[in-house]
């Protein structure tokens, strides 16, 4: 299971998620490794503030993650481990905060399985009102093509979020 550090206030729904220049060049290392015939993705790391989420890490699915034209599985035990070493070495400011995936087509709405799965997570993790759990797909061939989706705690319904890319803040200059 993944430890999370709480967040202090009471979560309203995330309106902006920003996509740090580290997380953007982790995954584009991850998806120029894997090749353009496949999906790829993995674990999202960084803080929520208040009605903002913070992506500042992202890791890639895991050597044993299955990956195929039209889906990523990912090695939970390896994301696991990553998401835990930042929470720790951040002295618990940085956490898991949702997964990412590509799509190799630029159609970029979340499929049948892409809800499974998030729901999924949300119910193992036991996530509070405090928190929320993003998904973030982007365009296999062009990451500048990106969009955020949470799930609404009431219906367990997936809305769509902006997201933008934005610099580092100097706060996880340590931890790059």
């Amino acid at each position: 299971m993944i430890e999370m550090r709480s967040v202090e206030s009471v979560m309203k729904k995330i309106k902006i998620v920003l996509i740090t220049k580290n997380a953007k060049m982790l995954i584009q290392n991850e998806i120029d490794i894997n090749g353009k015939q496949t999906e790829t993705g993995g674990a999202l790391v960084g803080y929520q503030v208040q009605d903002i989420i913070v992506v500042t890490h992202a890791s890639g699915p895991g050597e044993k993650s299955k990956r195929t034209r039209y889906s990523v599985e990912i090695d939970g035990n390896f994301t696991t481990q990553y998401c835990n070493r930042l929470n720790l070495l951040s002295n618990y400011n940085l956490y898991y905060i949702g997964d990412w995936h590509t799509h190799l087509t630029d159609c970029l709405n979340p499929s049948r399985s892409d809800y499974i799965a998030m729901t999924t997570i949300y119910k193992e993790m036991n996530i509070d009102e405090n928190h929320s759990l993003i998904s973030v797909i982007l365009f296999h061939n062009c990451i500048e093509k990106v969009r955020a989706y949470a799930i609404d705690k009431n219906n367990r319904e997936f809305y769509e979020i902006k997201a933008q890319y934005v610099p580092n803040p100097s706060c996880i200059i340590p931890y790059i």
